[in-house]
């Protein structure tokens, strides 16, 4: 980082750690494009299911769902007893699906994880229509993936404000951003979407259109001629 002239990335937080690094260096904004699957596919209420929370993960340490399982249990007590929460990718060999199982033992939520293992873009943008929130819990991001092809699709989103995320979501505009770490926030964001489905719907909506902005192929294509 410090012996390079020229960057390009794609939040406020991955301008201002270069900035720190290397202050003479020249920082470009260029997005990213994303798999096709996310682009067609579009969530809507009617057609969600009012009982499912899906989350992407990873076995990596940052990034692991522990605070959402912990929210699950929070929700179940709050009234939301038949609320499953569905986490893709992590693979059943893993010690972190061991863990999520151990947390799922402790709060009594057996039957109400599901852990998908790995999916491609296809299972994913399926999984991501058929819910009614996306939750992404990760400690430590810049520009995921994940949060990105899940406002793409437009699903009503929560996530934790952390590294780059709320240069992609704006707070109680086109979607929900809680302080990391803290279960009963999450919970809370998502026990608010649930009671409003209409409000969420319209955060998704906003999303999407955000998304599709900042996603579009023909315009990224273009500002990276610019850069080169």
């Amino acid at each position: 980082l410090r012996s390079k002239a020229f960057f390009a990335g794609r939040t406020e937080w991955d301008s201002t750690v270069l900035s720190l690094i290397n202050p003479s260096a020249i920082y470009y904004r260029l997005e990213e494009v994303l798999r096709r699957p996310f682009y067609e596919a579009e969530w809507r209420r009617e057609t969600s299911d009012p009982r499912v929370v899906f989350c992407t993960s990873s076995t990596m340490l940052p990034k692991r769902a522990e605070t959402l399982i912990e929210a699950l249990a929070l929700l179940r007590d709050a009234g939301h007893g038949d609320l499953r929460l569905r986490i893709a990718g992590i693979p059943d060999d893993t010690p972190t699906h061991s863990y999520h199982v151990a947390l799922a033992r402790k709060y009594d939520l057996g039957v109400q994880l599901d852990s998908l293992g790995r999916l491609d873009a296809t299972q994913l943008a399926a999984e991501l229509r058929r819910a009614c929130v996306f939750a992404y819990p990760s400690h430590v991001d810049n520009s995921p993936n994940a949060l990105c092809e899940a406002l793409l699709v437009g699903i009503p989103s929560v996530a934790s404000y952390v590294g780059g995320i709320p240069s992609l979501v704006t707070d109680d505009r086109d979607g929900l951003l809680y302080p990391d770490g803290d279960a009963y926030a999450l919970a809370g964001k998502i026990h608010r979407l649930l009671r409003n489905p209409s409000k969420a719907a319209d955060l998704g909506q906003r999303a999407r259109q955000r998304a599709l902005r900042r996603h579009d192929p023909a315009s990224i294509a273009s500002t990276l001629l610019d850069v080169y």
